[in-house]
């Protein structure tokens, strides 16, 4: 019965698009519709002011050795979960890890992509958005706090250090990264530590087609019209791309 109310709900309302969020989530499995909705944030600057900082907290880089210990964090389950393949193949490709360690364990991590980044919906099987970007900008993605260490101030020393150390060791002025519009809690964060709302990325794949819209925020609370549209058919595993 709440899932019929919230479906009514969101006809009354015409919001069309949290009408399919919803169907698609309680009536239609996901091989037949995947709609996603992320928010795109955007830091420009070279370091992050902490109101508060978190003692015997150490920053550094993470390398393939620490896989492991990432897994760790992670809450990582071999059975359900492609994190093992995910990370190698990052570290295979040159990007970038940060971590938090905290009585020599790592309990937060950060990824940072150079030139390029895939949003995905469904990790990474047949729903991904490549994301390009200009020089001197990174988008921050595939983050973690552990559970146990959430809301006692590890993020925005995670956050701080990586946006010190890429501007830095590689002259980063931009920071990109994006929000599952269901995340309410982080989007309030990155909002706190100096990230603004710039965008937000519709997605629908329906069976092996790809739509997506692309709305850019002028100011904030106002919209302008969807100034990017990008549709095409694929296979599997092909992506869609945006440039922002």
């Amino acid at each position: 019965m709440k899932k019929i109310q919230a479906i009514l709900t969101a006809v009354k309302k015409g919001c069309y698009f949290e009408l399919l969020l919803k169907v698609s989530a309680n009536l239609v499995p996901q091989w037949l519709i995947l709609p996603g909705k992320t928010n795109i944030v955007a830091f420009e600057g070279s370091c992050i002011y902490l109101k508060r900082k978190v003692k015997n907290v150490v920053f550094r880089q993470a390398s393939s050795e620490d896989l492991h210990e990432l897994l760790s964090c992670s809450n990582y389950n071999p059975k359900t979960d492609n994190l093992k393949e995910l990370f190698s193949s990052y570290f295979s490709n040159n990007h970038l890890c940060f971590c938090l360690e905290y009585n020599d364990e790592i309990v937060g991590y950060a990824w940072a992509f150079l030139n390029n980044y895939t949003i995905t919906f469904d990790r990474y099987h047949r729903s991904n958005v490549l994301i390009r970007f200009q020089e001197h900008t990174v988008f921050l993605g595939d983050g973690f706090i552990n559970s146990r260490y959430r809301l006692k101030g590890f993020f925005p020393v995670l956050l701080s250090g990586v946006v010190d150390n890429l501007h830095r060791d590689y002259q980063i002025t931009k920071f990109l990264g994006h929000i599952d519009t269901s995340n309410d809690l982080s989007f309030k964060s990155h909002l706190r530590l100096g990230f603004s709302h710039i965008s937000t990325l519709y997605y629908v794949n329906i069976l092996w087609m790809n739509y997506i819209s692309l709305v850019d925020f002028v100011h904030p609370g106002q919209n302008q019209k969807v100034f990017r549209r990008h549709k095409s058919a694929s296979l599997k595993n092909k992506e869609a791309d945006l440039e922002i």
